[in-house]
């Protein structure tokens, strides 16, 4: 830590800040490492904090070029939903749609 000696206050922020940023220089390889761990967990704060910072967008398809063709994700669920109701109960499994 920094021992002052100056009795100038501007001169004590100087060094404070000049401490500062070099403890944050130093820590940073260990502070970006648990950003990225805790974005791989599924941390939306995190990730998007990473790819602001690192100036990255998403890209996503062009509705025209876009593949488009399989069934809607609402498809997908109602069908996953009739199957799971078929399997734990099947006297009360309807066909929806």
């Amino acid at each position: 830590m920094i021992q002052h000696k100056q009795s100038n206050p501007n001169m004590i922020i100087e060094d404070a800040c000049a401490d500062a940023i070099e403890r944050v220089l130093a820590a940073f390889p260990d502070i970006l490492d648990k950003m990225v761990e805790k974005a791989k967990e599924g941390s939306l704060q995190h990730a998007k904090f990473l790819f602001d910072w690192a100036k990255l967008e998403p890209s996503f398809p062009d509705e025209q070029t876009a593949d488009c063709s399989g069934p809607s994700l609402a498809k997908m669920l109602l069908d996953r939903l009739q199957e799971d109701t078929a399997k734990s109960d099947p006297a009360h499994a309807t066909k929806v749609l």
